[in-house]
C-alpha cells in the first residue's frame, strides 16, 4: 500500500477532477454570459483600472463580438476614482451596456440617471481575475442571487429616510443612514 492509499481507507475513491472540472467550468461560463447580457448591436463601455485582469476585458470583448456589439474601454489609474471624469460623460451617454470596476460609478449622479433611464450596468467589484470562473462561487445560480437581491430590496422602506441598523450579541451596534437621494 503506498502512502496515498492510506488516506482513502474506508472512503470511496474521489472522482477525478478532469471529470467534474469541465461541467463546473461551463456552468460558470453560462453564469458569466448571462450576467454580461450584451445584446446584438449594442455599444458596450468598460470603465476599467490597471489591476483588472486583461483576460476579463478580453472575455467581455469576446461576448460582445459574438453578439455583434462594439466595445470601448476607458482606463483610470485606480478603482478609487472619486468622480467620473468629464471626458467619459459622452461615452457613457452613448453606451447601452456598461461594465465598471470604479467605485464612484455607483454614486455618480450621471450614472444613476442613466440607469434610471434604462442603461444596463454590471459592477465588477470582485470579479477581477478570470481564474475566478473556476470557483464554486462562479457556479452559484444567478437566478437565486437575483431573488435574494429583490427580496432584500423589498425590505428597504420605500418612502422617506431610514437607518439600516446592524447589531450582534457581542456588542456591535452599527447604523447607516439612507435618505431619498
Amino acid at each position: 500500500m503506498n502512502s496515498n492509499e492510506h488516506h482513502y481507507v474506508g472512503l470511496p475513491t474521489p472522482t477525478a477532477s478532469r471529470i467534474t472540472d469541465t461541467k463546473h467550468y461551463f456552468q460558470a461560463l453560462d453564469n458569466f454570459t448571462r450576467v454580461m447580457a450584451i445584446r446584438p448591436g449594442e455599444r458596450v463601455l468598460m470603465l476599467a483600472d490597471p489591476l483588472l485582469d486583461p483576460r476579463v476585458i478580453d472575455a467581455v470583448i469576446g461576448i460582445a463580438k459574438s453578439r455583434g456589439a462594439t466595445v470601448r474601454i476607458y482606463m483610470e489609474t485606480s478603482t478609487q476614482v472619486t468622480e467620473v471624469p468629464e471626458e467619459v460623460h459622452a461615452m457613457l451617454r452613448k453606451a447601452d451596456f456598461v461594465v465598471s470596476t470604479w467605485f464612484c460609478s455607483i454614486l455618480d449622479p450621471l450614472c444613476i440617471d442613466l440607469r434610471r433611464k434604462g442603461q444596463r450596468w454590471v459592477k465588477i467589484t470582485y470579479f477581477r481575475d478570470l481564474d475566478l470562473l473556476h470557483t464554486p462561487q462562479a457556479r452559484f445560480p444567478v437566478d437565486l442571487i437575483g431573488e435574494i437581491i429583490r427580496a432584500t430590496a423589498l425590505r428597504y422602506p420605500a418612502d422617506g429616510d431610514f437607518d439600516l441598523h446592524f447589531t450582534d450579541p457581542r456588542g456591535s451596534d452599527f447604523r447607516i443612514h439612507f435618505d431619498a437621494e
